[in-house]
């Protein structure tokens, strides 16, 4: 009985280990992604317009497409 409890422990001990890695993966890469410039050499001001009505999934889209964002999945 000890022994089932003990593997049970382990279990969740490697289960929280492995979601608190992906937690911190996760978060790294997107503080990453939203504090570096695209191209951090270019100093050029670029307009960018959002039509009303425009739907997030459509303006980062477009945002990408201008290469203005690295990642459409950060600036949601």
């Amino acid at each position: 009985m000890i022994t089932r409890k003990k593997n049970y422990a382990t279990a969740l001990f490697l289960l929280l280990f492995v979601v608190g890695g992906f937690l911190w993966y996760q978060n790294s890469r997107y503080q990453y992604l939203i504090s570096t410039p695209v191209d951090p050499t270019d100093s050029t001001n670029i307009s960018f317009v959002i039509k009303k009505g425009s739907v997030l999934n459509d303006i980062a889209a477009d945002l990408k497409e201008k290469n203005l964002i690295q990642d459409v999945g950060a600036f949601k």
